[in-house]
């Protein structure tokens, strides 16, 4: 070898540094910006030192991870939501043409005959259920599996006005992958929140309309057997309180064993439309300001002898 000839000196041999700041950069990046930090994190292996090299690929392949999961996540949690906006609008349409169609008695149609037929967002028709005395009626969707009957069916009635539509379908979108995680059992139960939930609602109708709650669920027109009883089979109990303005709404849940941990209680919930929470906070604001009202009148009162001391 001659004196001007040099041995060969790979790349990383030639680039050798005491510090390497795309490394740095790459590794301070991973812990907010995951993606960005795992690409330059591997760049940077070209260079010693690869300390901050290799910290910030393995954290950047963590954060990287955990930035798709949420991703598919919130993509998902936005096709729930417009699927079961569609399902609210399917239903109110079906609402509106049966409201038109009653008869000159209050009485609701026999079929949806001539009626607007409402399709769910899986292409499974509503299925219509009147009562038996005509005063009332159960809109059913399929649900995802397209089947009746099962546990992920929703189910409608005529006391739904379109506020707790909505926050029933809201209710369904926002817990329906909560609901998978326990396969049926969680399904079960969320279906029996919303059985509750939409019990409550139809008390509360009752109870606007005559003065005071049902003393048993059947005096509300139009409720079924089916509407009574949760999804373990056994009917929901019902317990009113003796002045008759608010009642009681309860399930045994899962295990079936009355006052275990599992179990259903209205008294648990609040159950409000947005109409009635605007309607909550109005009456708070006036009470609030009667009562500041009052506290000022005594001092008021003070106040005035001793201004017509001074005239």
């Amino acid at each position: 070898m001659s004196r001007y000839e040099q041995p060969y000196q790979s790349p990383m041999e030639l680039e050798e540094r005491p510090t390497n700041p795309t490394a740095l950069v790459g590794f301070i990046l991973s812990f907010c910006v995951s993606p960005v930090g795992l690409i330059l994190s591997l760049v940077s292996l070209m260079w010693r030192p690869r300390g901050f090299a290799i910290a910030g690929v393995i954290i950047g392949l963590i954060g990287t991870a955990i930035w798709t999961a949420v991703g598919v996540f919130a993509v998902n949690i936005g096709k729930t939501v417009a699927t079961y906006t569609e399902l609210n609008h399917a239903v109110i349409a079906v609402q509106k043409d049966l409201e038109a169609k009653k008869s000159a008695d209050s009485k609701y149609p026999s079929d949806l005959a001539g009626i607007t037929a409402g399709t769910d967002p899986w292409g499974t028709a509503l299925r219509y259920e009147p009562s038996a005395d005509g005063a009332g009626y159960t809109l059913v969707s399929a649900g995802r599996d397209k089947s009746f009957d099962t546990m992920d069916d929703m189910i409608f009635d005529h006391y739904m006005n379109e506020d707790f539509l909505t926050a029933t379908v809201a209710v369904a979108a926002s817990t329906e992958w909560f609901a998978s995680l326990g396969g049926g059992k969680g399904g079960e139960y969320i279906r029996g929140m919303r059985d509750v939930m939409r019990l409550a609602n139809d008390i509360g109708s009752y109870r606007d309309a005559h003065g005071k709650v049902p003393e048993s669920l059947m005096d509300i027109p139009g409720m079924t057997e089916k509407l009574m009883t949760d999804p373990w089979g056994k009917p929901y109990r019902y317990d009113p309180s003796e002045s008759g303005t608010t009642a009681r709404i309860t399930s045994d849940g899962p295990d079936g064993i009355e006052g275990s941990q599992d179990d259903l209680d209205s008294q648990n919930m609040r159950f409000e439309t947005p109409k009635q929470q605007r309607a909550r906070t109005q009456k708070a604001v006036e009470e609030h300001k009667a009562k500041e009202a009052e506290e000022a009148k005594p001092e008021a009162d003070e106040a005035k002898p001793a201004e017509e001391k001074k005239e």
